[in-house]
């Protein structure tokens, strides 16, 4: 990735990082939450095999167990998918919707491709949502889809 479009993608991980996990007015969040961004300085990793992905953001309990997971892609192509497939292995799964708390967002003209990929590799995800980065470098979020929680279907 090209180091301008690495920077908007760690600009981007921080923002939903911080006004999505928790929204700025949820609460409900659970008092021994914290939000971990990997970008950069990563934390807390998902085994698989001998290799350790790092998600872009992991919210972790007070006991360090995964609770939420979620990745920024810049571009859906299909060598991203094992990845995608551990960090969302590596969310628990939501009670009573049978989806894993994986969070996944990409650029708004990724919508389409995304959803495609998703359904196609078999990714069980809570939430998928594009972002896009305004020409005042404002980032907002759209919802796509929702099959976990529909309090988490809102735009920010």
């Amino acid at each position: 990735m090209s180091s301008s479009r690495q920077a908007v993608h760690d600009r981007v991980v921080k923002h939903i990082a911080k006004t999505r996990f928790p929204f700025e007015d949820q609460t409900d969040w659970p008092p021994d939450y914290r939000t971990i961004v990997n970008v950069g300085n990563p934390q807390v990793g998902m085994r698989s095999g001998r290799h350790t992905h790092y998600p872009d953001i992991v919210v972790v309990d007070g006991q360090g167990r995964a609770r939420e997971v979620a990745e920024v892609e810049m571009e859906i192509k299909p060598q991203i998918a094992p990845r995608l497939s551990i960090a969302s292995r590596g969310a628990p799964e939501i009670p009573g919707t049978g989806v894993r708390h994986f969070f996944l967002y990409v650029p708004v003209e990724q919508r389409e491709a995304a959803l495609e990929f998703v359904r196609n590799y078999r990714i069980s995800y809570a939430g998928l949502r594009t972002f896009e980065v305004g020409p005042d470098g404002t980032i907002s979020i759209e919802p796509v889809d929702t099959p976990g929680h529909a309090k988490d279907h809102r735009s920010t």
